[in-house]
């Protein structure tokens, strides 16, 4: 991996990180979680949506979890993608 790409992908996993420490990001994930649970209770009910539905909703509460998940796992994830560089590569030329 070039040094260049590096920092680039650095700058990205600093905001990234940034964006998750912003005061407004628990909010947002507690609203999401909270619409989820929502969705959920009524999946386990008598009168439950068809099974469509329920794989529509699965499959969309899982993306939106993916994304919340994107900022608070970027450094680490920019941490393993480098390492596995310098493994596959032996380090920044």
């Amino acid at each position: 991996m070039d040094e260049e790409r590096v920092e680039r992908l650095a700058a990205l996993a600093q905001q990234l990180d940034g964006l998750a420490s912003h005061t407004a990001w628990p909010i947002l994930r507690d609203e999401v979680e909270g619409r989820m649970r929502k969705d959920m209770l009524r999946f386990a009910s008598p009168t439950a949506p068809d099974v469509r539905e329920f794989d529509w909703k699965r499959g969309f509460w899982a993306g939106a979890l993916y994304v919340l998940n994107i900022p608070e796992n970027a450094q680490d994830t920019f941490e393993q993608a480098l390492k596995r560089a310098e493994a596959i590569g032996g380090g920044s030329e």
